[in-house]
């Protein structure tokens, strides 16, 4: 019969994870943006559940979390969260080429995270390309590792996430005396990143020995 995982095989797993995202975390801001893709799969064994196979989190009975919010919590009319997980950043190589950036620590000064149950930080529009295709920090995280290369290179995408994916610039055309710029890395990815960043920042509350 198949031997049940201990305490302490799970706690090696987490800590295993942990440092797959700080390693992932640091290569992607060195410019690997590539790296956003294995964080996408590390998040969904910390996260993701189905009636077949169980999270990591689920496992050590901790989806009870509350979970470090970057987004806040309010709605503007459009439904989209009141701030987004990335910025664009045009101030670099000569303004001709143009970056998702990871919001990280870079928020305004006395803006504190929220801190939200599992399920709703989980499952909260956070990113939208049209008036189809919305994502949650779930949608995202599942599209990046079970289509684009993070455990699995589908032969067909999502059709929503071929939009968000295939348009990099989220509908925006950016010139620059004149020119188009091109992006560097795509809004999802940016995406990842921030959504590792608060993983982490809340695992590090609950699980310092682990750090």
């Amino acid at each position: 019969m198949p031997s049940p995982l201990t305490p302490i095989d799970l706690q090696s797993h987490l800590k295993e994870q942990i440092h797959f995202l700080i390693s992932s975390s640091k290569g992607y801001d060195n410019g690997d943006y590539g790296e956003a893709k294995r964080m996408a799969v590390s998040l969904r064994i910390l996260l993701h559940d189905t009636p077949r196979s169980h999270s990591l989190l689920q496992q050590l009975l901790k989806k009870d979390l509350k979970f470090y919010n970057t987004t806040g919590v309010e709605e503007n009319e459009t439904g989209y969260p009141s701030k987004r997980l990335y910025f664009i950043n045009a101030a670099h190589a000569g303004y001709d080429r143009v970056t998702f950036e990871p919001i990280l620590d870079n928020r305004p000064p006395g803006d504190v995270m929220s801190k939200n149950t599992f399920e709703f930080w989980w499952n909260q529009i956070i990113l939208v390309a049209d008036e189809k295709s919305k994502f949650s920090r779930r949608k995202i995280v599942l599209a990046v590792s079970n289509q684009d290369g993070g455990a699995h290179v589908a032969p067909k995408l999502d059709n929503q996430f071929a939009t968000l994916k295939r348009d990099k610039s989220l509908g925006i055309t950016t010139y620059v005396y004149g020119r188009r710029v091109d992006f560097t890395n795509t809004s999802e990815l940016a995406t990842i990143r921030q959504i590792t960043y608060e993983v982490l920042f809340t695992l590090k509350e609950e699980f310092p020995d682990c750090f």
